[in-house]
């Protein structure tokens, strides 16, 4: 593909997801188009040096996704609701780093020393060993998200239609099923996978890790932008489920595929 035909798959690609991915009507090729588009805003932060090209754009196009497909959907969830606050979160390296370049000056000390201080109780557990353990999310303020602009897509997409099943599932640790709308499911499926396939074919790493972990290494390295930019993984060394990798699975390789079949 030439530089022009490049340019104008990238403006129907834009055109294509300018309202979020429609996650009522579900369509492999609109992921496929905000995957290359994301691809693209990968070269712009690499250039720049900062994950803010990729990541701001990111969020405003999954926040258009919500409000136009998910807000009239009757869930349980509202402030201060934060049963589910407290489980294994994942995260891609590059939400991690868009959660810790939130915080400046002593904020950002203060969040360092509690992710220091959460890592001593959930690192190095798997995450079914998390699911019996009843330890709120080190981000939880008062009752609430205290990153919500910029909190990772599990958190996003996670909806419960029974607030009540929620506090006796993640507090009395009961078996019951938490019912989750279709819709806001695939949402999270849809955004982590255009955004790992951007990363993968950017060469960068686009597994999932814990976010914990994650976040103290964030804190702990002030050149972890840098390094991950650059093609490094400073988070190696974070806690990773087993099914850290959206492109795992046979038909979202196939979506990643198409996206990228003709660079």
């Amino acid at each position: 593909m030439d530089s022009a035909q490049y340019q104008r798959q990238l403006a129907q690609d834009r055109a294509h997801v300018v309202g979020g991915l429609n996650v009522r009507n579900p369509d492999g090729r609109q992921v496929a188009a905000l995957m290359r588009v994301l691809r693209d805003l990968v070269d712009v932060s690499k250039a720049q040096q900062s994950i803010l090209p990729l990541m701001d754009f990111f969020r405003d196009n999954i926040e258009k996704a919500d409000k136009a497909f998910l807000s009239d959907i009757p869930v349980a969830c509202h402030r201060g609701c934060a049963h589910c606050c407290r489980i294994w979160v994942d995260a891609s390296r590059v939400e991690v780093l868009y959660v810790a370049k939130s915080f400046t000056g002593t904020a950002r000390d203060q969040a360092a020393e509690t992710f220091r201080d959460a890592v001593k109780v959930t690192g190095g557990m798997s995450s079914a060993e998390r699911e019996t353990l009843v330890y709120p999310c080190p981000n939880l303020k008062e009752g609430a998200c205290s990153i919500y602009e910029v909190r990772p897509t599990p958190c996003r997409s996670l909806a419960s239609m029974d607030a009540s099943v929620c506090a006796r599932v993640f507090y009395l640790l009961s078996d019951e099923e938490i019912v989750s709308p279709a819709p806001n499911i695939l949402l999270g499926r849809g955004y982590r996978l255009a955004l790992a396939g951007a990363l993968k074919h950017a060469g960068l790493a686009h597994t999932l890790v814990e976010l914990n972990s994650s976040l103290n290494i964030a804190f702990s390295n002030a050149d972890a932008e840098r390094q991950w930019l650059a093609g490094e993984d400073p988070f190696a060394g974070a806690d990773r489920a087993p099914d850290d990798d959206a492109l795992a699975d046979e038909n979202y390789r196939m979506i990643y595929e198409t996206a990228f079949g003709g660079y």
